[in-house]
Order: structure tokens, then C-alpha cells, then sequence
């Protein structure tokens, strides 16, 4: 079976009385949405956590931060293809000088953009978009 469908062992219901303390700096902050109860028994079944299981949630974690980011720049940029997408990625996840070394400079197909001529759109929003050196036509 899939490693990532492997069963915990760990127990089905945790005795809120048998649960100890948060320590002071995992304090629950005066607007969160977890009871502090619930938060010492996910604390609790955390530290029960194998060592294995606790590195696969760390390797989701990551997978679902990179996962978003994409999604973000895929939003910001949409005319953008894969390739210049996973590109930005890696400036947003090495920073862009090192990026820069491992993958080279980030090259930006030239795109062609349609100025609104709706009410919203202003002249000032297409100096913006000249300002990025891209084309605007009518």
C-alpha cells in the first residue's frame, strides 16, 4: 500500500485529562479558532507522531506552499506560460539572484496587452503597463 495511505497508530480519542500543558510560547493567540483543549490534544497527538509521519506532513505542508504560490503567480501573471511560471517560482522559493545563477535570468516573452476602454481603465493605468515595458494598443 501507498506510504501516503499507511494507517497511524496513533490512539482514537485522547483524554483531554491526560493531556499536558501547552508551554507558554504555544499559547493559543486571544483570536484563534482553536480552543485551547483542542489545541493541547492536536499538540498531544503531534508529540506521539512517528518520527516518519511527521516528516510526510512537513513534505505536504511544503508541497501545498508551493502548490499556492503557483497558483498566486498564475493569478498575477496569467498570460505567463508554464515554463516562465515554474521560473518565477523558483525566484519566489531561492530568491531571485540565486535563481537567476541556477536557472538564468528570467526572460519575459514580449505580450501584447488590449487597453480597456472601460471606465475604470485610465491613462494612468496604461502608463503603468508601459512602465513595464509592455506594448498597449487600441
Amino acid at each position: 500500500m501507498d506510504a501516503r495511505f499507511r494507517r497511524l497508530d496513533l490512539p482514537r480519542r485522547v483524554d483531554p485529562a491526560t493531556v499536558e500543558e501547552a508551554p507558554a510560547e504555544l499559547a493559543t493567540a486571544p483570536f484563534s479558532d482553536t480552543r485551547l483543549e483542542a489545541e493541547q490534544i492536536q499538540l498531544a497527538l503531534l508529540r506521539q507522531a512517528p518520527s516518519w509521519r511527521k516528516l510526510e506532513m512537513l513534505g505536504q505542508l511544503n508541497q501545498t506552499a508551493r502548490t499556492l504560490a503557483l497558483s498566486g503567480l498564475q493569478q498575477r501573471y496569467p498570460q505567463a506560460t508554464p515554463e516562465e511560471l515554474h521560473r518565477r517560482l523558483a525566484d519566489l522559493l531561492l530568491g531571485q539572484s540565486l535563481a537567476a545563477q541556477v536557472y538564468g535570468p528570467l526572460t519575459v516573452p514580449e505580450v501584447e496587452y488590449k487597453a480597456s476602454t472601460s471606465p475604470g481603465c485610465t491613462t494612468r493605468t496604461n502608463s503603468s503597463l508601459k512602465s513595464f515595458g509592455l506594448r498597449v494598443t487600441r
